[in-house]
């Protein structure tokens, strides 16, 4: 692949995996307004400052990307950029030092991600105690909620062990290597991004009933009335 489209394409992949942890940061902000806040929430969550935090998110995801593409403006000659190369996010990473800065930008990543979890978590338990009866029930999906997130997270830290499975694969044979990659990006990247929506819409009631409308093993098989069943037999 052409090192101008390998290189959009990696910066784009990069930013999407970025953007998770932040993502599930952000909504479990927004249940925790929800609970603890909720005169505010429509005030705090609204439209428009829905769209500046996404902006925001997508900004910060674009940081550690281009400043290693800026790296490789600085230490390639102009050559390089009309070559076609094996499209991996390796080949943003030109020193060594840049290698370091990628491990300890995703642990602060995930560092902060578990501790906004954490501390919401806590602060709508502890909420749902003084609560009333039909605000516990909201606090407790809220809680349910939170908890999806952390698992969700879990998942998105599988990130953390791609690259050490790169010496492992080289020690296996070459025509196993793409299916072992093709796996390894479905379970690392794929499913955990899924999961946000899988997870909000099957909560969801009217997306539920829908669903089993159009699932077969949710619809009821329709037997035959006596009535047709005479008149069959009388043809």
């Amino acid at each position: 692949m052409l090192v101008p489209v390998c290189y959009a394409l990696v910066i784009f992949a990069c930013n999407t995996t970025l953007n998770t942890p932040l993502n599930l940061a952000v909504m479990c902000l927004e249940r925790y307004i929800a609970i603890c806040y909720p005169l505010r929430h429509s005030q705090i969550c609204s439209l428009q400052r829905t769209y500046i935090a996404i902006g925001v998110i997508w900004f910060i995801g674009f940081i550690p990307p281009i400043t290693d593409l800026f790296i490789v403006l600085a230490v390639e000659q102009t050559s390089f950029f009309s070559t076609s190369i094996y499209c991996l996010r390796e080949t943003l990473l030109r020193l060594s030092y840049q290698f370091d800065k990628r491990l300890y930008l995703k642990i602060l990543y995930f560092s902060v991600v578990w501790l906004v979890i954490v501390c919401t978590y806590l602060r709508i338990m502890f909420a749902a105690r003084s609560a009333s009866s039909s605000e516990k029930t909201s606090a407790k999906k809220a809680r349910n909620t939170i908890l999806l997130h952390g698992l969700q997270l879990l998942l998105a830290m599988l990130t953390f062990i791609a690259p050490f499975t790169d010496n492992f694969f080289l020690s296996l044979p070459p025509e196993m290597l793409l299916d072992l990659h093709y796996t390894r990006y479905f379970l690392v990247y794929i499913i955990p991004r899924t999961l946000s929506p899988v997870i909000y819409g099957l909560r969801d009631e009217n997306f539920r009933k829908h669903l089993k409308g159009h699932l077969p093993c949710f619809q009821n098989p329709v037997a035959p009335s006596k009535a047709s069943h005479n008149h069959s037999l009388g043809k």
